[in-house]
């Protein structure tokens, strides 16, 4: 996969069609931990890109030039992320008319506003699954004058140019994720550390019962209609 503006994905009602023509059994499942709020800004809100330092392992996504879409199980860690609560605070406010700090100010208006409340911000748990399409390589911007902001320039251009923007932040990588994610009605209890971590086999038969639609699991798809292009 190459070119990744407004990526292409399965039409919400045709999710679990889209995944047998893949063959999931093919493609790898990992753990995904992440931090909450983000963990619940993906499986319960609008958030598709994640944000990381390092890109993704090629022994699951393939080398860059051969980028194959794979699965991964969303699990929020035992711990809150630095300044959780003025995370969600900024999510809650009003977009800002300049994008000078490239921050997600405005990214979730309707995120719940307690990040201690467990049932909308669950910890060590998972929470559903996302498919992982490709990656953005976000430069690092040339250094600033003292007192000055950072020249995020290019990254304002990448915020621009690829859908759910707004969640791309800082230098690094995006993984960007297929608008539509299966979200399980009760989190499965699990401890992991962060970054990208094998499953259990309890968590695979998960997996395949949830795409088979053996098991019910909710769609949280976001505003994003590929169709609509």
């Amino acid at each position: 996969m190459t070119s990744l503006e407004r990526p292409r994905c399965a039409d919400p009602a045709n999710l679990f069609n889209v995944t047998r023509r893949d063959d999931y059994t093919l493609s790898p499942l990992r753990v995904l931990s992440v931090r909450q709020p983000w963990a619940s800004a993906i499986v319960y809100g609008p958030k598709r890109i994640e944000n990381r330092s390092k890109p993704l392992p090629q022994t699951v996504a393939g080398p860059p030039q051969e980028r194959r879409p794979f699965w991964v199980a969303i699990s929020a860690s035992g711990e809150l992320d630095d300044g959780a609560q003025a995370t969600v605070n900024a999510w809650r406010s009003p977009v800002p008319e300049s994008d000078v700090l490239c921050d997600t100010t405005g990214a979730w208006p309707s995120a719940p506003a307690d990040v201690r409340n467990i049932t909308d911000y669950p910890r060590g748990a998972i929470l559903g699954y996302a498919r992982v399409l490709g990656q953005i390589v976000v430069p690092m911007p040339p250094l600033a004058a003292r007192g000055e902001f950072p020249d995020w320039s290019a990254l304002r251009k990448l915020r621009a140019r690829y859908h759910g923007g707004l969640w791309l932040a800082g230098a690094g990588f995006g993984y960007i994720l297929d608008p539509t994610v299966l979200r399980l009605p009760t989190p499965i209890k699990w401890t992991g550390a962060l970054g990208f971590q094998m499953p259990s086999p309890e968590l695979q038969l998960w997996f395949k019962a949830a795409v088979r639609g053996d098991t019910h699991v909710e769609l949280n798809a976001d505003d994003f209609d590929p169709r609509a292009e």
